[in-house]
């Protein structure tokens, strides 16, 4: 059987730079919140799923929501099935603190 393809994290220096990715500095195109004054109402979602060859199929997305200076909220959603029938539909909501910082530009 042939080997899979192996996957890896684009974390050296090398892969970082040919991505216009900087360690300690993020900048306004990357895929992340970067105000730290959100408006009531924003939120911002990250998702991903699979279909695996097996049958399996996995659902996962990850959601940040605020209400501006006050309430901030994660969500989890992680949806598992195989063959049709779902064996998993998780969706988990967890309070924040209002005091929460979302980074501007620097986060380490």
């Amino acid at each position: 059987m042939a080997q899979p393809n192996q996957g890896r994290l684009l974390t050296d220096d090398a892969s970082m730079s040919g991505l216009g990715l900087h360690r300690s500095k993020f900048e306004e195109w990357e895929d992340a919140l970067r105000s730290p004054n959100t408006e009531s109402g924003e939120y911002e979602w990250w998702y991903a799923d699979g279909h695996l060859q097996d049958g399996w199929f996995l659902q996962v997305a990850f959601f940040y929501n605020s209400e501006g200076n006050g309430t901030k909220a994660g969500l989890i959603d992680l949806n598992i099935a195989k063959g049709g029938e779902k064996l998993c539909d998780l969706h988990k909501r967890f309070e924040l603190s209002a005091n929460l910082y979302v980074a501007k530009t620097n986060v380490m």
